[in-house]
């Protein structure tokens, strides 16, 4: 009786993980090309689909023209292209050396010559200063090729939210690199005055406000330097641009804040962009989701950073993006922390993101449907979703998909004679019964049999 109601149960398992085309809202047509690669195909995602599936993508199967589920995996689509790859260089600091006319020089060492910087950046705690900065290149300590030369940094809070202390120079390889500042100490008016006022007659005769003045040193905590690389990369993820809806924007004087409230079909977005008419800011930018849609919805905190757009004379530096982890949302809110600064003013928002690709075999098939929206489904398993893991990301041939329809097998009902259901219910009731008539049954012989034994 074990093994009959084991066997049971795994038959209603088995059936019970079937997909039924009927428990999906909508199906897209999808046709293959007129030339077919290879054995396999593949289907890109789109908004519709995105919309009315969950992060899992559990309500999404794929059947064929007898409702047939066809087995497939979902991965990112990839392409080749071009990557640019930031990297740190490791330095070692050789010697400091003061210089005449208010100078530094700084000897650093490149501790891995397969690295090549292109960029240095000077960490300091200093506000309102001006300097200028040049860098040097050698593999001996004698002879030094200049590389960037009166490059300015600076930091104008005192006024401005301004402030610069990055330096871009030519990527050449060389074992030291020499960093000199010039104008490192200056001599700085105190914010504080006193007024001396000199009378004649009772009459003011002078009048004149007096600064203290003083002199501050830089005090640089850290050189860090940087370089770039441009690799072609086989098979990187496909970034495309998805549309957001601009739902509305506010302004909230008590938090001082600018906020911005977005609507998407939650297609996976990777980077926001942000196009601003205002110029010289550099403000903090929190991004949340939700996929509430009352008036008050619960906020999720997806990434937070700082965008900037920095203009002075010649110098020009920017950004305005704004990177996400994998995020699928309804609706986002984006908050820029104003504090006492006038609003910028943004005059759009540019997401980018991955789409996904359902790759599957084809078996000479030329049409499928790919139904979705379900509700309490489960994720498919598939003993093929394994060899289709292994496949390059470019193999498949990309199938066209029509637009969304109502699946019109909704409600649609199979006749079966008995269902799992009704099935797996009578063999437990079966079974109880079984059981009560054993217990009753043994509890009477051993009654009987103890009568027995008294007389």
């Amino acid at each position: 009786m074990r093994v009959f109601l084991v066997l049971i149960l795994l038959f209603y398992i088995k059936i019970g993980e079937c997909a039924k085309i009927e428990d999906y809202l909508f199906c897209k047509q999808a046709t293959a090309p007129a030339v077919v690669q290879n054995e396999f195909g593949a289907i890109s995602l789109d908004k519709d689909i995105y919309r009315h599936t969950d992060n899992s993508f559990n309500s999404l199967r794929i059947f064929d023209e007898n409702y047939n589920e066809i087995p497939y995996v979902i991965r990112i689509q990839r392409v080749n292209e071009k990557a640019t790859r930031t990297y740190t260089v490791p330095m070692n600091t050789l010697s400091l050396e003061e210089l005449p006319n208010n100078r530094i020089s700084i000897i650093l060492q490149n501790k891995n010559k397969g690295l090549v910087p292109s960029e240095m950046a000077i960490r300091t705690a200093n506000r309102n200063f001006e300097k200028t900065v040049s860098v040097y290149g050698s593999n001996d300590r004698i002879q030094w090729q200049p590389l960037a030369e009166n490059q300015p940094i600076f930091d104008y809070s005192r006024f401005i939210d301004l402030r610069n202390t990055d330096v871009s120079f030519k990527k050449l390889p060389f074992t030291y690199y020499k960093v000199t500042l010039d104008n490192v100490s200056e001599e700085l008016r105190s914010s504080f005055s006193q007024i001396f006022v000199k009378y004649s007659e009772h009459h003011i005769q002078e009048q004149y406000e007096a600064f203290r003045r003083y002199k501050e040193t830089l005090q640089i905590k850290d050189i860090q330097f940087s370089g770039t690389e441009d690799k072609f990369v086989y098979g990187s993820e496909k970034i495309v641009s998805h549309p957001l809806k601009l739902i509305k924007t506010t302004i909230n004087k008590d938090e001082k804040t600018s906020n911005i409230y977005l609507a998407s079909d939650r297609q996976p977005i990777t980077r926001l962009l942000f196009r601003v008419e205002s110029k010289n800011f550099k403000r903090l930018t929190v991004v949340e989701g939700t996929d509430e849609t009352g008036s008050d919805p619960k906020w999720n905190n997806i990434a937070s950073a700082e965008i900037f757009n920095i203009s002075a004379g010649q110098f020009q530096k920017e950004k305005l993006e704004i990177d996400l982890p994998h995020t699928r949302y309804l609706r986002y809110h984006v908050r820029i922390f104003n504090q006492d600064n006038i609003p910028i003013k943004v005059s759009s928002v540019e997401a980018k993101g991955l789409v996904h690709e359902i790759v599957f075999s084809h078996n000479n098939r030329r049409t499928l449907k790919v139904c979705y929206g379900g509700e309490n489904l489960q994720v498919p398993q598939y003993d093929v979703s394994s060899i289709l893991a292994e496949l390059p990301p470019v193999e498949g041939s990309r199938w066209n998909i029509d637009k969304q329809e109502d699946n019109k097998a909704v409600g649609m009902k199979k006749k079966q004679i008995v269902s799992p259901k009704t099935l797996l219910m009578g063999a437990l009731t079966v079974m109880v019964v079984v059981l009560i008539y054993l217990v009753v049954f043994g509890v009477k012989k051993v009654d009987e049999k103890t009568k027995t034994q008294e007389e």
